[in-house]
């Protein structure tokens, strides 16, 4: 073999080898966070892609505000809470939830009010910080550019900081379901004012943005909502509410139903105790007796 050859040879013989070498160090030395959990959820979906399944769907006011482990225990079908943080934004990852339900499907659709007139929110640093550290994110939904992205992140090569265990803001967040449990025996600081957008609706143009809403059974579930927002905004709100069912969508209950005093919110705009939770889970199950044969 000429010495060229062999030159040729050993550049793509190291090549290769950092390769392999930083993707196993980004696999098993990037320091996970409460964002990383939310790949947890995905692979949860994809292990039973072929099995008949109820999905809770929306950002972290589903994470949060409904129990899948609750639902499964009492209907006995398999069911993923999905919802994990409406930073992410609800769209990207459509293809791949449509690549792993099967026809039999229950959606519980049960998006924050940002998104009936912005369906294509997010936030850029939260979704940033999740594909940057996690490479198993993009490698899932199948975005090349995020796989780069991650590679090119600094790699943590040690175990790093501690969790904090006073948080509810850790990777080991989840139960076997995908519901966030870790503030259960915690006490949070209450909830955060927000507004209400008064921007034209986008409901008409939703399945577009959300293909399962003509492929599947879907119910939409509204967000637990503080008091004295619905206080404030409750025309607007029940103006939404009638909006779903101008288009004929399946609801689990109104508006007014899922509004609570602020006393049973942990923390941010939607994050109700564990307590809370149970109640509303044991509505929608109620509900969703109907359609379980």
């Amino acid at each position: 073999m000429s010495t060229l050859l062999k030159k040729i040879f050993f550049f793509f013989l190291v090549s290769f080898s950092a390769f392999f070498l930083l993707k196993f160090s980004l696999r098993n030395f990037q320091q996970k966070n409460y964002n990383s959990a939310f790949v947890d959820k995905l692979k949860i979906l994809k292990a039973n892609k072929l099995n008949r399944k109820i999905i809770l769907f929306g950002g972290s006011s589903v994470g949060w505000g409904f129990s899948a482990e609750l639902i499964e225990h009492k209907l006995g079908i398999k069911t993923i809470n999905l919802g994990h943080s409406m930073g992410f934004g609800l769209t990207e990852i459509q293809p791949f939830l449509m690549q792993n339900l099967t026809s039999d499907d229950i959606i519980v659709f049960s998006p924050e009010w940002k998104f009936y007139t912005s369906p294509e929110y997010y936030d850029t640093a939260t979704l940033e910080n999740l594909y940057r550290y996690n490479y198993e994110y993009g490698k899932l939904i199948g975005n090349v550019k995020y796989e780069i992205k991650s590679y090119l992140s600094k790699i943590q090569l040690g175990i790093g900081q501690l969790e904090n265990h006073n948080t509810a803001y850790i990777y080991n967040c989840l139960n076997k379901n995908g519901d966030v449990i870790s503030q259960c025996n915690l006490t949070g600081p209450g909830p955060r004012y927000y507004g209400i957008d008064n921007t034209p609706l986008k409901l008409d143009v939703f399945p577009k943005y959300f293909p399962f809403l003509l492929t599947h059974k879907v119910i939409f579930a509204f967000p637990p909502t503080q008091e004295r927002i619905y206080k404030e905004f409750g025309n607007r709100l029940n103006f939404i509410q009638k909006s779903v069912l101008d288009q004929h969508y399946l609801m689990v209950d109104s508006v007014k139903d899922n509004v609570y005093p602020q006393s049973v919110f942990f923390d941010a705009e939607y994050h109700i105790t564990c307590d809370t939770r149970t109640h509303r889970t044991e509505k929608l199950i109620s509900y969703l007796q109907k359609f379980i044969k």
